[in-house]
This record gives structure tokens, C-alpha cells and sequence, in this order.
């Protein structure tokens, strides 16, 4: 698959693929009349462009690690792709009748978990006594008007993954807001409110319960599993994984002894052919020839031997490729250059920033590693910005006399839950207007700040919420 998208993006896309936020590979400057030649590609492929714009189901998200992270309670591509392949069979039918898209996601391990929280209906796995179902949250959103999901239950069944997906689709296609600006799943929950709301989804989804055509939907809970290495292969790297080293930066331990996740960087998502070959050649020859999109905008392979991991990473550095860590990380979307909702170049600024970074003292590499940095052109959080420690959002504003492109600055989001709420943070807007020149002073000014009221052991985010919001954008 990743040699036909290559190949696509060689023939008809001027060279270039970009990965999104949704998991998903665009190719820009396509000519219409050779769109479906590249479908014929893609189809042979086994790969759809269908439900992936618009007001439709967006294509179905999903933690890229569940099979092999140590603490998933399961694998839940196969759900991921079951429920895919469900809806967008379906979608003549139902995206001629949605008032606005819907985003579904499931969580595989804690790590990504509270990505729930912002999608539109979203499944995370837990563990109820000996038993393995969901918990399921609905109506979350980010774009102009944020809004976190609504825990609607603690528990369900495996089997009722696709009842819950039927029942909020067609309370969305009934009774959604067809007003403009309000037409999202998470508006109708609030002109509702909760309870009516929660009423309406219990009656419905009993409702699907019953469905018998259901009863034929089957989802291969665990008969689908990461093709893995042989037995042999498995004992010889057992006795020869180096034991206890500590994995390079951008190699996360997997549950399997002796092996690796390696997390491909993709600057801003924008990769190549020669790159796109080059990753699928190392797929197959450290891995088990498989790879994932992240939500990050990178690629993931797994099932790399420990010992291996410097051999992956010479081959990626011949292609102009690296694993991903100890560094700021930023995302963006395509911007002014191919969207029409964009008011802003942000992937113009975001180069801009990686180089200013990259030239910046000790203790500021120091405050900024792993920090996320996510700019979107225009405010409808392609990239997420508002669930990032620092967010950048585009918009045409009246700076003076003129009207300027520019940006909002937020920081502070995350998606680490609130200890007491459970709840992510959406970040804090503390300066607005910041014009396209100034995007990067104002950055350097927000760390030069931070790194002034700094005190022994505190990060970023430590460091703003102990003097306030108010001091940093007095500052």
C-alpha cells in the first residue's frame, strides 16, 4: 500500500504526500481528469479515498499500537476496520443526510485514551471484572467552538460497538442542526442538553439492539493480530536482544520481549516517494512489513528486534528520515498553499519555527523537549492546536487600520486528564493578533518567560500555571 501511494504521489501529486492528524496520506495538485485513474490505483491497492471529506464519516481513527503496547487490554484495528467498511458500504445513503461530518475513534492504550474525549463518538477499552468491552463517549469536537465528550457509558459489550455507532448516527441525521457553524454533533448536545440528549441515544440504541440484521455483523475481536516472527525468531532474539538497554530515542519497548515499536519522524507530515520507498523497504526489513499512520503526523513500524534498531536507523538517515523524540514536536496543517478554509501558511510558519528552535540555547532546548507545538491556519484544528501545550490558530483580523493574517496563541492544553475531573485541558488563548513576522519573536518571548519564572524541576506547563495565564500574557 505504501508503494502505491508512492507511486501516486510521484505520477499525479508533484512529489509529495502529506500526512494528517486523522491518519490519513493527501496528494495535492492532482488534475480532476486523472482522479480516477489514481482510484484504480488505490482500489487494487485495497486503499479508499471514500468518507474521507466532506460531511460524511471521516475515516475511522485508531490507536496505532494497541496489538503490541503494554498496557492495551486489546487490539482494536479490527474493530477500527469493521466499522469502516460498515458504514462507508452505507455512505450513498448517509452522507446525503448528514447535517455536518462525524469523527470516530478508538483508544487502544492509556497512552491515547483520552482522545476520546474529542471525538465525535469514541470507544476506549476497560475491564469489567473477567470481561473486556468499551467505554463510550459522544459530542466531542475541537475546531472554533472546543468541546470535550460526554461519557455516555462506562461499559458495554463488544457486541454493541456498532449499535451505539447506528444509534448516534441517526440521531444526527434526524434531528441534527443544519444551521451553518452549528451543524456538529456537539451542538445539538448543547441546544438539547445532557439529559435529553442521553434520553433520546438510550432509546435509540435499545432500538438498534434489536436490529436482527445485526446478529450478522461479526467483528473478529482477536482473531486478527499483528503478523508476527516466527518462534525461532522470537527465542533466537531473546538470547541476543542486548537484555535491559535502554532503546534509542523514538523506540518504545513493546510487550515482547526483545522487540521494538519505532516511530518514524515526519516533519509536518510532508514525506517524499523516495521516502515513502524507503520506509516500506525498512518495513520489511526490520519488521514484519506493516506500518501505521499516527495521529502525530508520523509513521509507525513495529516488530523491530532491539538489536536492529541501529541498522533501521541508518537506513532512514540515508533517506533523510529519523525516529522521533527528544525534540519539539509540530504539527500543522497544508494551509493557505491547498486549503480553502485557510486564512493562514502554517506550514510556512512552522518551518520558520523548527529552524528558529533549532538554533536556540541549552536551557531552551532543554524546556522545550517534548514539548508539542500544533498550528493550524485557519480555526477549525486541523492540526488540534488547542490541545497542545502551545497552539497557534490562523484567522484574518484587524490588526491597526489594516486587516492582517495572523494568529491566535494558546497554551497549556493537553491530553493528560485532569486527576480530579478526568477531563483534558483545552488550552488558554493569551495573545491574539500575532502577525505571520512576529509568530516566531512571540514564541522566543513565551519561552524567554517562562524560562525567567522558571524554579528547580518545573516544566513548561508548571511553570505557567503557578504565575497565571494573566502574567504570561502581560509578558
Amino acid at each position: 500500500q505504501m508503494m502505491a501511494l508512492a507511486d501516486a504521489a510521484e505520477s499525479y501529486g508533484r512529489g509529495w504526500g502529506h500526512l494528517t492528524t486523522r491518519q490519513d496520506m493527501e496528494l495535492h495538485w492532482v488534475r480532476v481528469e486523472h482522479v480516477p485513474d489514481i482510484w484504480k490505483r488505490l482500489e487494487r491497492a485495497g486503499i479508499t479515498t471514500r468518507s474521507t471529506c466532506g460531511h460524511t464519516m471521516r475515516n475511522v481513527a485508531a490507536c496505532p499500537n494497541s496489538a503490541v503496547c503494554g498496557d492495551s487490554l486489546m487490539d482494536v484495528e479490527p474493530w477500527a476496520k469493521a466499522i469502516s467498511d460498515y458504514f462507508v458500504k452505507r455512505s450513498e445513503y448517509i452522507n446525503a443526510k448528514m447535517p455536518n461530518r462525524l469523527n470516530i475513534y478508538f483508544a487502544g492504550c492509556q497512552e491515547c485514551a483520552a482522545e476520546a474525549q474529542i471525538n465525535d463518538i469514541a470507544f476506549v477499552p476497560v475491564r469489567r471484572e473477567e470481561r473486556v468491552g468499551f467505554e463510550v463517549w459522544v459530542g466531542g469536537s475541537l475546531g472554533g467552538n472546543p468541546r470535550v465528550g460526554l461519557k455516555m457509558k462506562d461499559f458495554i459489550e463488544p457486541a454493541d460497538v456498532l449499535p451505539v455507532c447506528q444509534a448516534v448516527f441517526e440521531i444526527h441525521m434526524k434531528y441534527g442542526i443544519r444551521t451553518k457553524g452549528k451543524s456538529r454533533l456537539k451542538f445539538l448536545i448543547e441546544d438539547w442538553g445532557i439529559e435529553k440528549f442521553t434520553a433520546q441515544f438510550e432509546k435509540t440504541f435499545q432500538e438498534k439492539r434489536c436490529m436482527p440484521e445485526n446478529r450478522e455483523f461479526r467483528i473478529p475481536v482477536e482473531s486478527r493480530r499483528e503478523r508476527e516472527p516466527s518462534r525461532a525468531v522470537r527465542w533466537w532474539t531473546r538470547l541476543t536482544s542486548g537484555g535491559n538497554a535502554t532503546p534509542p530515542a523514538g523506540c518504545h519497548p513493546q510487550r515482547h520481549p526483545g522487540y521494538v515499536r519505532a516511530v518514524i519522524d515526519v516533519p509536518l507530515g510532508e514525506i517524499r516517494p523516495v521516502q515513502m520507498r524507503a520506509v516500506a523497504e525498512a518495513a520489511r526489513r526490520y519488521s514484519n512489513g506493516e506500518m501505521r499512520f499516527t495521529k502525530d503526523q508520523d509513521i509507525e513500524i513495529h516488530w523491530v528486534k532491539s538489536r536492529s534498531a541501529g541498522g533501521l536507523i541508518g537506513d532512514l538517515k540515508r533517506a533523510g528520515l529519523g525516529l522521533k523524540g527528544g525534540k519539539l514536536r509540530v504539527t500543522s496543517c497544508v494551509g493557505t498553499e491547498f486549503c480553502i478554509y485557510a486564512a493562514t501558511n502554517s506550514q510556512g510558519a512552522a518551518r520558520e519555527i523548527l529552524k528558529a528552535m533549532e538554533a536556540g540555547d541549552t536551557k531552551k532546548a532543554e524546556l522545550i523537549r517534548d514539548l508539542t507545538l500544533s498550528i493550524s491556519g485557519c480555526p477549525n484544528s486541523c492540526a488540534k492546536q488547542q490541545v497542545a501545550d502551545i497552539g497557534l490558530a490562523g484567522q484574518l483580523a484587524a490588526v491597526g487600520d489594516e486587516r492582517r493574517f495572523s494568529y491566535n496563541l494558546s497554551v497549556c492544553g493537553g491530553m493528560k486528564p485532569d486527576k480530579k475531573t478526568g477531563l483534558i485541558k483545552i488550552g488558554e488563548v493569551v495573545r491574539r493578533k500575532i502577525t505571520e513576522e512576529q509568530v516566531t519573536p512571540a514564541l522566543h518571548a513565551l519561552l524567554d518567560a517562562v524560562l525567567d519564572a522558571r524554579q528547580d524541576g518545573e516544566g513548561f506547563q508548571d511553570v505557567i500555571c503557578r504565575i497565571g495565564f494573566k502574567e504570561i500574557e502581560r509578558q
